[in-house]
């Protein structure tokens, strides 16, 4: 999280307006501890509502991001639900383009603190009020992580509701890219009504919302951003997973052009301009060289009527993925891939470009060295061998042949980072419950040849109930001595040894410490936070008990 996230803006000279007078409450707040875990290291941000520090977690030694909101407003029970609820909805969402929630807590002078993975890096509103427009590879490449992230929350059944540049951070990695967080939940909706066909959204179980028990909105009642909100959502109807794909095709439409899709300034003559049906002027008017693609995907995102909008964020991410292979196969400068995290590293223009009307005068552009890279460099980026191949026989294959060879690399690479990064987690992360996610994550993996044998029996390890079943899985690991599994199984252990769990796991002692004699030491692991313990691994066959 950063100075332009959700509803905190930068700060004034450290000050903040709160019910009265200024105050500054710097040297109450840096250097604090929260809940013994958390030591506050610097503010970031500032608002009405609360704070957002920078802070350490004292035994990781980790920085992450502490949201907070005022003490006065934690009597406002919708304020302080929906304060509960971004909580509870990040951190459902463990997905590369969110920002995840990592813990939650109360504040013993009232209110509430939310602990967020902290990104470093600019939101997107920043980009557009210092830089002005994207190129429209930037904008592509972009706008498909974040309709990933959109993907991954409406397959939970969440909707947003207020997707904005300000709430949409650009983290800049070693390779060159960009990588999205998505963040801000604090208005998302549970949606517990089944949804249409192809969605890619979930029933959520009968019994009300998860996360709250009352309706935070009803019918009649709008909540969101305006100029970024769907028609039916600013008029108070009933809304969809529809409305945040509104909000993508202006967040697509302004990074491109540069300009405020609806300048007007109040929610009524904004709802009107949205409903009088004029079109919008086209982005070739301010980006000559936008694929017509583009366009046409940028009408469908803003259409009136919800059911002409695409029907998925999955669709319109596959076009803005298939826009960037595009420029890349054409050897555009401004894009190559970066093999590695498969996302895009992309090369700013450096003609003047439109900026937004009344934003402040970008800085100085800092000096960037050129990216030039061919179409036979782009494929060898790519690891399209086939389309090299082609290349360079001089018999040129069909390009959707190219594309859809490109489409499966890209895919396939993505799949596999996503193995190694879960893999990580079940050997590393010091959470059980993180590790039981990283098992059932790679326990389903397909195909099943990609998951290494000592990861698979890992993650049969962290799964197992029943003695014989955690049997099982050790003979394997047993066999397999892999060291990267000798700490994992050593923490493994320690756990089993706590005096609560001890009688559960007792039929397997003996197997766990002959199996950790038969693995060599590999590197050591995070101690386990007893999280999940309510659940002995054991705790369904009774002889062990």
């Amino acid at each position: 999280m950063t100075t332009g996230s959700g509803n905190f803006g930068p700060l004034a000279e450290g000050d903040t307006e709160v019910d009265g007078p200024a105050v500054r409450d710097d040297e109450l707040w840096i250097g604090r501890v929260i809940d013994g875990r958390y030591r506050v290291v610097e503010r970031l941000a500032e608002g009405g509502m609360g704070s957002v520090y920078v802070a350490e977690h004292l035994t990781l030694g980790k920085l992450v991001a502490l949201k907070t909101i005022h003490p006065n407003l934690a009597g406002d029970d919708d304020f302080a639900e929906r304060f509960a609820r971004e909580a509870m909805v990040s951190a459902k969402l463990d997905h590369p383009h969110v920002a995840s929630a990592l813990d939650y807590g109360r504040l013993p002078e009232g209110g509430a603190y939310l602990v967020l993975q902290l990104v470093r890096g600019p939101s997107l509103q920043d980009i557009l009020e210092t830089r002005g427009a994207l190129n429209w590879p930037r904008a592509c490449a972009l706008g498909a992580q974040v309709a990933d992230a959109l993907a991954a929350a409406h397959a939970e059944g969440i909707v947003h509701r207020d997707l904005k540049p300000e709430n949409v951070l650009l983290e800049p990695r070693d390779d060159g890219a960009e990588h999205v967080k998505v963040l801000d939940f604090g208005i998302a909706r549970i949606d517990a009504r089944p949804s249409g066909p192809g969605t890619g959204t979930r029933r959520v179980p009968s019994g009300g919302p998860p996360i709250a028990g009352r309706a935070l909105t009803r019918r009649g009642m709008v909540v969101g951003t305006p100029g970024y909100m769907a028609p039916e959502q600013a008029l108070g109807e009933e809304t969809d997973h529809r409305a945040d794909l509104y909000a993508l095709g202006v967040l697509l439409y302004e990074a491109v052009s540069g300009r405020a899709l609806f300048p007007q300034e109040g929610l009524a003559e904004i709802v009107t301009e949205q409903l009088s049906g004029k079109p919008s002027p086209r982005l070739a008017i301010f980006a000559p060289d936008v694929p017509e693609e583009l366009q046409t995907l940028v009408d469908r995102l803003l259409s009136r009527n919800a059911a002409d909008r695409p029907e998925t964020a999955t669709e319109a991410r596959d076009v803005l993925r298939d826009l960037m292979l595009r420029a890349a196969v054409a050897g555009d400068s401004r894009a190559r891939m970066t093999p590695a995290s498969g996302s895009f590293a992309i090369r700013e223009d450096t003609a003047p470009v439109p900026r937004l009307p009344g934003l402040r005068e970008p800085a100085p552009a800092r000096s960037a060295k050129p990216l030039v890279i061919g179409l036979a460099v782009s494929l060898m980026l790519l690891g399209g061998i086939a389309a090299a191949a082609v290349l360079m026989s001089g018999e040129p294959e069909p390009a959707e042949d190219v594309m859809a060879q490109l489409r499966e690399q890209v895919q396939a690479e993505h799949a596999q980072g996503e193995l190694d990064r879960w893999i990580g987690v079940l050997v590393d992360d010091a959470s059980r419950e993180q590790r039981r996610t990283a098992a059932g994550y790679v326990l389903a993996h397909e195909p099943i040849d990609q998951v290494p044998a000592w990861a698979r029996a890992l993650a049969t390890l962290e799964d197992a109930r029943g003695c014989e079943a955690i049997g099982n899985a050790l003979a394997e690991l047993r066999e397999i001595a892999e060291p990267r599994t000798h700490g994992p199984i050593e923490r493994y252990y320690r756990r089993t040894r706590a005096p609560r769990l001890r009688r559960h796991y007792r039929c397997v002692q003996q197997k766990l410490r002959d199996t950790l004699a038969a693995i060599p030491e590999g590197d050591s692991v995070a101690d386990d936070d007893g999280s999940g313990d309510d659940e002995p691994g054991i705790a369904s066959d009774d002889s062990g008990e």
